[in-house]
């Protein structure tokens, strides 16, 4: 069949038969922005003929671009913008965003048979930059992220520059599943082509819980993120924590200190030291053991087993005030213990010194210590 002949019967046929997508030209098909770009369709490689029509031609009989007996022609290919191959897929030789839309390809099997119609729906994507949904405050993606936060604070988790927009939203993780909270979700393509998305949510916390984990997950089924989902451990401040009395642990020099966590199933954990004559709590370890079951140590010198601290031989530095807080999603708990480290008095002190030492019954911290 002579070119003119094909583009004249598939335009004038009066009757059309429309197939469903199936095998041959599957639909949507979703191609990368700035790509080759391939529309895949798998029909014979020697089919008699194949004509492209773009979403605004299609009515109008226009194919932009035409394959009749191996012969190739059309606008859209002595142009350069568009190529086909054997089998009929097409080839986009620079993506952009006017790619996107419906398109129609009818196919002759032979000269003799009736043309197949066929309608692929196409949408553009872009790799985002970050790859991961981010938590406002959380650049280190390879710790756990740890913020402390008043009850009331904001907390953001955003998708920059993106294509198609990526969904998200903010849960809160127990030891029995995820659970919803109130969040709001905005997107925005100040960037068009490309979209923002950003969920917010100020209702980490509620009455009962004293630590919380969040997670901020993205639906992507494309695959554009190298994770779907980004953690962050938020603890409650100290001034909405609530009052504990501290227990008193005596520990002799160079033996081994185990202190114990909550007695409540604990989903996760953050483990603080503060100093005799500290007036804040430095973090020791954080530990989640729902999902990915993370771990990290501050201090190399502390150790965890189970919910417990650890120190091998306890010395002198060791001494303070330890604080675990803990939650599982449902309820928090505060256990505060201080830590008092004794010893030997050296042979050079006076003897007077050493008497007080041996008649008394409560030793100072000061002439506690080994000097």
């Amino acid at each position: 069949m002579k070119l003119f002949q094909f583009v004249s019967l598939v335009s004038n046929l009066i009757i059309w038969k429309i197939v469903s997508n199936g095998n041959e030209c599957r639909t949507p098909q979703f191609i990368e922005i700035g790509s080759v770009g391939i529309i895949q369709c798998s029909f014979r490689d020697d089919i008699s003929g194949a004509l492209w029509y773009k979403p605004t031609t299609f009515l109008r009989g226009n194919a932009f671009l035409t394959l009749a007996n191996s012969v190739k022609s059309g606008e859209g290919f002595l142009s350069g913008e568009f190529d086909i191959y054997p089998n009929g897929s097409l080839i986009i030789q620079n993506v952009s965003i006017k790619h996107e839309g419906t398109y129609q390809v009818a196919i002759l099997d032979t000269a003799a048979s009736d043309p197949k119609i066929y309608f692929v729906n196409v949408f553009l994507f872009a790799p985002t930059f970050s790859r991961v949904p981010v938590i406002d405050n959380c650049e280190n993606r390879s710790e756990i992220c740890f913020q402390i936060l008043n009850s009331n604070s904001k907390i953001s988790c955003t998708i920059r520059d993106a294509r198609p927009a990526i969904p998200l939203r903010l849960m809160l993780r127990t030891g029995e599943g995820d659970r919803n909270i109130s969040s709001r979700l905005f997107i925005e393509n100040e960037t068009y082509p490309f979209f923002t998305s950003r969920v917010t949510t100020t209702n980490a916390f509620d009455n009962t819980r004293v630590l919380t984990l969040l997670v901020c997950e993205a639906y992507c089924p494309l695959g554009l993120l190298e994770k779907n989902e980004s953690l962050v451990l938020i603890q409650s401040s100290d001034e909405t924590l609530p009052n504990v009395l501290p227990k008193v642990v005596y520990a002799k020099q160079d033996t081994r200190v185990k202190l114990n966590c909550s007695g409540m199933t604990i989903s996760y954990l953050v483990w603080q030291v503060k100093e005799p004559s500290g007036v804040i709590f430095k973090g020791l370890l954080h530990a989640i053991f729902v999902g990915d079951n993370l771990r990290h140590r501050y201090d190399e010198e502390y150790e965890l087993q189970n919910t417990s601290i650890v120190v091998d031989n306890v010395r002198v530095h060791h001494e303070g005030t330890y604080r675990c807080i803990s939650g599982n999603g449902f309820q928090g708990d505060v256990i505060i213990y201080e830590l008092i480290v004794f010893g030997f008095i050296l042979i050079h002190h006076t003897q007077s010194l050493v008497d007080a030492i041996i008649n008394s019954t409560v030793f100072s911290r000061d002439i506690r210590r080994e000097l």
